[in-house]
Parts: C-alpha cells; structure tokens; sequence
C-alpha cells in the first residue's frame, strides 16, 4: 500500500515538474458597496535574476510587477514556475497578501497524491495605525480560518481549490487557485 501511495505522489509530481503553474485571481463582483479594485504584483527575488548585481544598489530583496488592476467582478490568470509569488492590494491598502503558489514536496502528507500544489498566503498588514487587521480565509465547502498581521498558512492543495479571503467584516476581498498546468509553456 505504501509503495502504491508512493508512486502515486511520484507520478503527480513528475507530471508537473518542468511545466509552468496556471493561477487565477478574481475579485467579486460589485453587488454591494464595498466591493474594491485589487492591485495584482508579481514579487521578483533580485538574487536569483542577477538584476541585483547589474543594479546593486537595488539590493538582494524582492522587487514587484504591477501585473494588473483587477475591478470588482473582474478575473485574471497567470502562468508561473512552482515557487512563484504574487502581491495583491485593496484599493484603499487595508488589506494586502502575499501568495506563493509552488508544488507539494511533502509525500507523507500528500494523500495518496491527490494534493500536489501548495498555496501559502502570508497577511502583510502589520502595526497599522488603524489598528490590527486579520483576515478571514475561506477554505472548501466551510473551513474558515484568521489569518492574524504577519501570519501565514499554508495549504496543500489540487486544481480548482478557491481559497476567499475576507476582511475583518468578513466581506470577500479576493479569491485564488491553482487551475492547471500550463501545457503551452515549459520553464
């Protein structure tokens, strides 16, 4: 049984490794008053592209991509390699996090292979002056968790999991998930 899982975990790895992820973003629709536009970044670690020692004075840290401005009701997908981040602001800034998007290395955990993806979403508010900002995610069919400022979770995850993240008035601010792998493009 454990060598049959084992494969299992093998072959869903395998089948994606060397292809790019598909992520899709969507902000919902502006059936109510408090429905704002979300600003989507790709985050760039400057040590791995080598722009950090073209333009040192950038330092070693990450550098962000204005991908697009999505409005309420409005979707967007990406192609990206396993490990990949992504940024996303409300309009108004109150609510800001990072998602990393990357393949399951955990085999033990990975049920019989049917998890093979990995979403970790970090709140980045921290000491606003408003105050303490969590934010509400909605898992699955009914799993709600906070995610305090500064804190993350990570999740194991297949396609077509959404994962809603709320504000603090439990209003839906953005939703993520894997859709696929991307068959066009290879890294």
């Amino acid at each position: 049984m454990i060598k049959v899982l084992l494969i299992s975990v093998l072959l869903n790895i395998l089948a994606v490794q060397g292809k790019r992820l598909l992520a899709h973003f969507s902000v919902p629709s502006s059936t109510t008053a408090v429905s704002k536009p979300v600003g989507l970044y790709w985050n760039e670690d400057l040590s791995i592209s080598g722009l950090a020692t073209e333009k040192p004075w950038l330092g070693n840290g990450d550098a962000e991509h204005l991908i697009s401005v999505l409005l309420p009701g409005a979707e967007a997908s990406e192609s990206l390699n396993p490990g990949s981040t992504f940024t996303l602001r409300s309009a108004d800034f109150s609510s800001r996090v990072r998602v990393t998007f990357d393949l399951n290395a955990e085999e033990e955990n990975n049920e019989e292979g049917t998890l093979p993806y990995t979403i970790k979403i970090v709140n980045l508010a921290m000491n606003d002056r408003a105050g303490a900002h969590p934010l509400e995610l909605k898992h699955g069919d009914g799993g709600y968790i906070w995610i305090e400022p500064s804190e993350f979770v990570l999740h194991m995850t297949d396609v077509e999991h959404t994962f809603e993240l709320n504000d603090p008035n439990h209003v839906p601010f953005v939703s993520v998930k894997i859709i696929g792998v991307d068959e066009d493009r290879e890294l």
